[in-house]
């Protein structure tokens, strides 16, 4: 193991996490956003943009790219609302979060859109208008198309984030999108994070063979694949604690699933839910977590999570109390955990 590599680590600990996207250090292939820059080459948005794609296919990391490259926007600078916890905003800028979404909220969250929609807004820095709806597949189709009735107004940007087409809006988007990658893509995107890093693959007990076996078993997750590879090139040389943050993010990503609202969802649709669970669960036993870890992340996420009331954090106790510890101690044996988040799915329906 080089020098380099080994200091690296041990200075830069989840690197991964500290990963900003920038169109100038992209690791995804430059086909992928081609069609992007193109579109806001005057630094601007011209018009409203829809990106499509599964659960770490960049959506997300895209939409941060045009913030930056248009506006010169991190998403440090993003505050909570006071009143509506699934939105944060910078200055007229607004992103909402529909995977925590009830019904009862709903209401809520659209007269928000509804009312920013009317209201004249002095731009600082050109800064325009603009709502970002992140997992709008994840509302009924009736609430979708609610909220087209606001986008056909034209007075308000919108960028639309969602795993699937959304075939009402088609017409007001410029749609992106997103696929999966091939063994060479993911092979080269790799190749330029780690020559970032000064870390050199042929130096580790990785290969670009099980990197992309990773790739498919997280259902082509990108964001988790390369959370894998983290945690296997620093394995050697961490710690718990410098580890933590990367366990945390994706048991974070697993609570995700575990809160949205699937009262209304199709079967094929619920059945994607609890394969997503499934992943995230097979991800963390890659990065070394047992089942009892997993358990007391999950717990103390959920309790420190402010939109969950104190009744329901009261069951959450009682579940995780209540589980045969016994039971959960036999080494990766995944059904008690998929009973445990499973009870936790039916809890916050």
């Amino acid at each position: 193991m080089n020098n380099d590599y080994t200091n690296f680590c041990k200075i830069s600990k989840c690197w991964i996490l500290d990963y900003q996207p920038i169109f100038n250090n992209l690791i995804y292939p430059k086909s992928y956003y081609l069609k992007l820059m193109n579109l806001i080459k005057y630094k601007n948005i011209p018009m409203n943009i829809m990106f499509v794609g599964l659960s770490g296919f960049g959506k997300f990391m895209f939409l941060k790219c045009i913030l930056k490259y248009c506006y010169n926007i991190d998403m440090i600078k993003f505050k909570q609302h006071n009143t509506i916890q699934q939105i944060i905003y910078y200055e007229s800028i607004y992103i909402i979060d529909f995977i925590f979404t009830k019904k009862s909220s709903f209401n809520d969250i659209f007269e928000f859109i509804k009312q920013t929609n009317k209201r004249n807004i002095i731009q600082f820095n050109n800064i325009p208008k603009l709502i970002i709806l992140k997992n709008i597949d994840s509302l009924s189709n009736d609430n979708i198309c609610k909220i087209l009735t606001i986008i056909k107004t034209h007075k308000t940007l919108f960028i639309v984030l969602s795993k699937k087409n959304i075939n009402t809006y088609l017409p007001f988007f410029n749609t992106i999108r997103l696929r999966k990658l091939s063994e060479k893509e993911l092979k080269t995107s790799i190749n330029k994070l780690l020559k970032s890093k000064n870390i050199e693959i042929k130096e580790t007990n990785l290969t670009f063979k099980k990197i992309y076996k990773t790739y498919e078993n997280t259902f082509f997750n990108m964001r988790n694949t390369i959370l894998w590879v983290q945690f296997t090139l620093n394995n050697q040389n961490s710690t718990n604690k410098i580890m933590m943050p990367i366990k945390n993010k994706i048991v974070a990503s697993l609570l995700n699933y575990i809160l949205c609202d699937t009262t209304k969802m199709s079967a094929n649709k619920e059945l994607n839910t609890f394969e997503q669970i499934y992943n995230k669960i097979i991800l963390l036993y890659g990065c070394g977590v047992d089942n009892l870890e997993i358990i007391k992340y999950s717990v103390k996420m959920l309790l420190s999570n402010k939109i969950i009331d104190n009744d329901k954090k009261s069951e959450i106790v009682n579940l995780s109390n209540n589980f045969n510890l016994d039971y959960i101690n036999v080494e990766r044996d995944i059904f008690p955990l998929k009973t445990f988040f499973f009870s936790l799915m039916i809890l916050f329906k």
